[in-house]
């Protein structure tokens, strides 16, 4: 596929200086760390130029009118989700936003609903807002992950906010309309807050929807803030800058209450950056999603073929792949094997008590170096 997306080849990967590449030993695959081996969409390189150029290196105030718009706007176009441009925040990264908004919402019991194996930063999330982490492992149900609504509306029956990470990382997988009513049901029932980390939703495959909570459930807009960024999709979590879109104007303000240095460090490249990917970067990105597309089923070819015992479900959002390696008789962390022969895996259990033998592979590189990874990878399990 030739166009505009731009991947990063073995001899060029490592000079990106990103701790996925540069903490590893040299000459292994950085594929741990999620972020991808792929140069910034030429809008975006362009903007970050144009603002140096500009010397905008001032700082970012919680709320700025003309990026609040165009981030709206986005939202409208790509998921059909309404979002009051008056009402976005702006936060540092995703994470800071996660703790902003759990800060906000003050649940009556201080719990942290979340379904693992999940995206570890939530559990530190928790710690920081002390909250207990309350987990309910997700269920592999007819060739799916999905979300085990019979334990959520338990635990949210005992009080706490629910954290939703949708699409969900590690399992890649997109909850369905269905769900997301079961989980909005459950917020009904027991006076629930929800958080929706919404951050891997453009990268939604094709065949699978990304549906927004906000959308599935309006009336539970006093009590629902989405926290999200272009980070992902567009390759640039160095770059600094996420969003919160809270339902109401007062939970907004709610928000804007936070002390300083909780809001604080937004970098004064995000919102050039972020207006950039969000009203010039449908072709790139779109573009993207179809080489990560072949990228996920050339994944699933090569393990068929190399490494057959490997169970997984092909994500359906995303760039990682959830691989079980339990039937090869590794030990809890798998990651740890793989790593002496060359290739930098995340361990599983840093999302869960249910990543044991399990590892989350990055796929979002050039093809030479997903073959390359899985012949390593092969080589130390089937010799």
């Amino acid at each position: 596929m030739n166009g505009i997306v731009r991947f990063r080849e073995l001899d060029d990967a490592p000079l990106s200086d990103t701790y996925k590449w540069n903490d590893p030993p040299a000459g292994t695959i950085g594929a741990s760390v999620a972020d991808m081996d792929v140069h910034l969409a030429p809008p975006v390189a362009a903007a970050r130029h144009d603002a140096v150029d500009r010397s905008s290196t001032g700082y970012v105030k919680s709320h700025m009118r003309s990026v609040a718009d165009a981030i709206a706007a986005w939202h409208q176009r790509r998921f059909d989700q309404a979002v009051d441009p008056a009402l976005v925040r702006f936060a540092p990264n995703v994470v800071n936003g996660l703790i902003q908004a759990a800060t906000v919402l003050q649940p009556k019991a201080p719990r942290l609903i979340m379904n693992t194996p999940v995206y570890y930063p939530f559990f530190a999330v928790a710690d920081a807002v002390e909250m207990q982490q309350v987990r309910v492992s997700m269920v592999e149900h007819a060739g799916r992950w999905v979300l085990d609504l019979d334990r959520m509306d338990a635990e949210a029956a005992e009080g706490g906010i629910i954290l939703l990470c949708n699409p969900h990382n590690p399992t890649g997988a997109v909850p369905t309309r269905e769900e997301l009513e079961g989980v909005a049901e459950i917020a009904r029932r027991h006076g629930t807050p929800v958080i929706s980390d919404e951050v891997h939703a453009p990268l939604t495959y094709p065949g699978y929807r990304f549906v927004p909570l906000s959308e599935v459930a309006p009336d539970l807009a006093g009590r629902h803030i989405t926290v999200t960024s272009t980070s992902k999709s567009f390759n640039m979590p160095g770059i600094k800058f996420a969003w919160l879109a809270p339902g109401t104007p007062e939970l907004a303000t709610a928000i804007d209450r936070l002390p300083e240095m909780l809001t604080y460090g937004t970098s004064s490249f995000g919102p050039a950056a972020t207006v950039a990917a969000t009203t010039q970067g449908d072709q790139w990105l779109d573009e993207l999603v179809g080489h990560l597309t072949e990228r996920r089923d050339r994944l699933g070819a090569l393990l068929a073929e190399r490494l057959p015992r490997t169970n997984w479900i092909a994500p359906e959002a995303t760039f990682l792949a959830w691989l079980d390696f339990r039937a090869y008789g590794l030990p809890d962390e798998p990651a740890t094997v793989l790593r002496a022969h060359g290739v930098d895996l995340s361990s599983g259990t840093v999302f869960g008590e249910e990543g044991k033998g399990h590892a989350r592979l990055n796929f979002g590189c050039s093809a030479a170096t997903l073959e390359l990874m899985v012949d390593r990878i092969a080589t130390a399990l089937e010799g």
